[in-house]
């Protein structure tokens, strides 16, 4: 009965020893899965047209928060998402990919500034839904389904008064918790915070 006992003893050391390695290589694998995404947004509630032209979607926003935006600039952008069907009231997300980070970042910089600005001037051909106030445009760096996930509970927990503050750079969390600033990962190091 000893014999099995340190038998089972072992095979748990080397299942547990296999988990951390698989913990290991998922972290890496979403780390490289957002670093792809380094160059790319996301642009979030402005009415889709069908046939538009999502560049020019693009360069709008940027002109919007004082970037001027050129095709030289974009390389690729298109609407995210399954389309909407008939009496579907949202409108699919807009993901860009620019040529350079550079490009990005000075984008990224002025995004503050659409929370000051009349989401129907932006484009004023759009069909916005009637409500006292226009919904907001906001842009967003493309995350990795893990970081959007790890970003939603952040927020929650900023919400519960967990932290004091919570924002993505660059595709990484960061949380305020008094006058630390923590930069965030995985789930178990944003759940090791609390």
């Amino acid at each position: 009965m000893s014999e099995l006992k340190a038998e089972v003893a072992h095979y748990r050391g080397e299942l547990e020893k296999r988990d951390d390695e698989i913990d290991q290589l998922r972290d890496k694998v979403d780390d490289l899965e957002q670093y792809s995404r380094r160059n790319c947004i996301r642009i979030n509630n402005v009415p889709e047209l069908d046939g538009e032209d999502t560049d020019s979607v693009i360069k709008a926003v940027g002109k919007a928060v004082g970037v001027e935006l050129t095709d030289a600039m974009l390389d690729r952008s298109h609407r995210v998402g399954r389309r909407p069907g008939p009496g579907d009231t949202y409108s699919r997300a807009i993901i860009c990919k620019f040529a350079s980070y550079r490009f990005k970042s000075a984008l990224m910089r002025s995004k503050k500034t659409l929370a000051k600005t009349d989401a129907k001037k932006i484009l004023p051909d759009r069909a916005w839904a009637a409500a006292r106030t226009p919904t907001q445009v906001f842009i967003n760096d493309d995350l990795t389904q893990v970081r959007s996930e790890l970003a939603a509970k952040a927020r929650k927990l900023k919400k519960d008064k967990k932290f004091e503050e919570t924002w993505v750079r660059d595709g990484t969390i960061f949380v305020k918790r008094g006058s630390a600033v923590t930069r965030v990962t995985t789930m178990r190091n944003l759940l090791a915070l609390i």
